[in-house]
Formats: C-alpha cells, sequence, structure tokens
C-alpha cells in the first residue's frame, strides 16, 4: 500500500475529521501509463473547517524523476508569471528572491531578468540538479535553511500539495529575512465550488484552501496575511502576503462557501452535459492532458477515446493514467480528423478553441467545465 491514512487535520491537528466527498478510486493524474487505483476522498475539519485528502501517496509517486508538469508551456499561464515576477520584482528592489518548486524554471527566469538581486529556485522533483543541467540555471532539489536569507519566497499552487505543512511554513519562516514577504497563491475552494470544477480535486492536492484555517495556522507559526488577493489563475485562486508577526493583518474574503459536497450535484449535471453534447458522435479526442483529466474522465465516467493531443514532450508518446488513451501530438490533429474534441484543458479555451479554427480542424470542441459548452468548427 503505497499510501497513508491521514487522521488529524493538516492545520490544527484536529481528529474530529468527516468525508465530504467521495469520488471513488482514480489513478493518479500524473502517472502516466500507470493503472493503479487510489481512494479519492474529501475530508473536512469539524474544528477549523479545513478540506483535504483521507489520503497521503508516497511523494516519489507523486512528484518522481517523470513528474511530466511544466509551468511554462502556456501562453497564458506565462502572462499570469510575466504580471506577478513585474510586481514581485518591485516589492524588494535588489533583494534575494527563492522560489519553491520552481519546476522548469519560467518564474525564477522571469525574476532574474527584472532585479539586480540573488534569484534561487528549489525544486523536489527530477534527479540532483537535472534542471540546473539542463537550462545552466540554479535550480535544484532542497538541503538546507539559511536563515534570513531571502526577501521573497514565493509558494505558487505548492501549499495544497504539502504533506506536512508545519515543518515547511517553520522552514519558510526561518528563512524568511525580518522584513521578508512570503507569498502563496494556491487554489481557493469557494471558487472551486461556486464554479462546480470538482477536477481539481485529486492526489496531489492533498488540501483545499479557505483564508479563515489558513490565517489561523500562521498565527501558530508567528506568522500573519497582510495582504490577500482574489486571483483568476487555474480556474479561481488566493494570492497570500505573508509576514513575521507584528504587521497588520487583513481581513480575508467573506463569501466563503465551504460546502463541497455539491461537488456531487455537479458531477451528476457535467456528466449528463457530455453525454448529451457527444450524441451522434462516432470517433472522439481529447485536447490537452493536465492532471485534471484523470479526475474528470473517471468521475464522469467518459467512453473510450482514440487519442489525446498535447504538446507536452514528457507527454507524448505515453497514455493516460488508467484510461490508457494515447497522447500523440498536436501536429496529428488534421490527420486523425476526429469528429468532436473534450476541451481536457478547459481553463485555456480562449487561447486553445481559436488556434484549433486556425488549424483548420472541422468538428465539435466540447468544453466541460464551469458548464458543459459546445462550439461547432
Amino acid at each position: 500500500m503505497d499510501y497513508r491514512k491521514v487522521i488529524v487535520c493538516r492545520l490544527c491537528d484536529s481528529p474530529n475529521l468527516s468525508t465530504v466527498l467521495d469520488i471513488g478510486e482514480t489513478p493518479l493524474a500524473n502517472e502516466l501509463d500507470g493503472t493503479e487505483l487510489f481512494p479519492l476522498v474529501v475530508m473536512r475539519c469539524g474544528d477549523c473547517e479545513h478540506h483535504q485528502l483521507s489520503i497521503a501517496v508516497n511523494p516519489e509517486r507523486l512528484w518522481g524523476p517523470k513528474y511530466p508538469y511544466q509551468s511554462g508551456t502556456s501562453p497564458v499561464f506565462r502572462a499570469h508569471l510575466e504580471k506577478l515576477a513585474d510586481e514581485v520584482a518591485a516589492l524588494k528592489p535588489g533583494g534575494s528572491y527563492l522560489e519553491i518548486a520552481s519546476n522548469d524554471g519560467t518564474l525564477v527566469r522571469m525574476l532574474d531578468s527584472r532585479t539586480t538581486g540573488a534569484v534561487l529556485g528549489i525544486d523536489p522533483s527530477g534527479p540532483e540538479d537535472a534542471l540546473c543541467t539542463q537550462e545552466s540555471w540554479p535550480i535544484r532539489k532542497p538541503q538546507s535553511v539559511i536563515p534570513g536569507a531571502f526577501d521573497v519566497i514565493l509558494a505558487l499552487n505548492v501549499f495544497a500539495h504539502v504533506d506536512d505543512l508545519h515543518s515547511f511554513t517553520a522552514a519558510v519562516k526561518e528563512a524568511l529575512a525580518p522584513d521578508g514577504v512570503f507569498i502563496v497563491e494556491v487554489g481557493y475552494l469557494p471558487d472551486v465550488i461556486e464554479r462546480g470544477l470538482f477536477d481539481v480535486v485529486y492526489h496531489e492536492h492533498f488540501s483545499y484552501h479557505t483564508v479563515a484555517p489558513l490565517r489561523r495556522f500562521f498565527a501558530r507559526h508567528d506568522l500573519v496575511i497582510s495582504r490577500c488577493l482574489r486571483i483568476d489563475s487555474q480556474g479561481g485562486s488566493v494570492r497570500l502576503y505573508v509576514e513575521h508577526a507584528g504587521k497588520e493583518y487583513v481581513d480575508e474574503p467573506r463569501d466563503e462557501e465551504r460546502d463541497i459536497s455539491k461537488l456531487r450535484e455537479r458531477i451528476t449535471l457535467t456528466r449528463a452535459g457530455l453525454s448529451i453534447a457527444l450524441e451522434g458522435m462516432t470517433s472522439i479526442a481529447g485536447y490537452g492532458c493536465p492532471a485534471k483529466l484523470t479526475t474528470l474522465s473517471y468521475a464522469c465516467k467518459i467512453p473510450d477515446l482514440v487519442c489525446v493531443f498535447d504538446d507536452n514532450p514528457l507527454k507524448v508518446g505515453h497514455k493516460t493514467p488508467g484510461s490508457g488513451w494515447p497522447i500523440v501530438p498536436t501536429s496529428e490533429l488534421l490527420e486523425r480528423n476526429p469528429d468532436a474534441l473534450i476541451l481536457f484543458s478547459w481553463n485555456f479555451a480562449s487561447e486553445i478553441i481559436p488556434r484549433l479554427r486556425a488549424m483548420g480542424y472541422k468538428g465539435r470542441i466540447v468544453t466541460p467545465l464551469p458548464d458543459v459548452e459546445v462550439d461547432e468548427c
């Protein structure tokens, strides 16, 4: 059994946990060619209202050497990072910057071009110094914490991936300069519920965050949220600016809908909508192979696909987790010419649909979330 059961809340340590959403068993969302299934169950803490998965899969299975995600592949997300880099570089001019889980180094390079200060990225996945060798960039596995070394520490779409949040946060606090800022960007559970984005529930996302429980959690580490922004990234996120205690605290958003069980109804509606949208289609393919494909395809019982189109070289030539659909380059789209495409990378629909039209694709494009929509090309 390559996972452990989680019996206490990651934020407040309470054992008062109850099941609020059970999606069943699914493969690991980024384990290409994988077939093993794991329970996908969300628990709610009755004391602090934090939400988290009932299990924690072995990190080596989730973020091993073959981890395929690359943050710089989408023009939309790159634009998001460019804007963030402008703001962050102006926050502490000439200061030292650290990005935790820097992935392919996209943000690190953007920051380096905007500041004279030191910029460092650390990432736990892949072989030692693999990205440093490949990109000639100081991105490496974390070895030790340098007390007070960094004026700005960033963790983008990482806080939900951490099993031991207390140790993680204690290390950040130690590495943060006395007047430094820790910037956390993380999926926002109220947006997930409001928009029905059940496909963001998968095994890499240990936690599903709201601001009030995080405020109390950071206080336990003598840290305070000094600023909070709601942003559209990744279907709905919050960006938190966290500083050492003593700074003025900003109120968190008040519209925090936390009834994640409402996602069960959205799964039913999406499954029905996809069935109608794909009726009569004899050749169906997917477009985009993000991690969310796995939960969406299993929860909605999507029928067999001829293939999934994606241009990430770490994914092409492999098969989707569990379902085993071949992943092929988009250059083969017109040759294969499927009747319909399910847009699994629905959060980039405004970028992808015009591109498909420009390529000359003639067929039906089905966007599954937030609502099932159909475009005819």
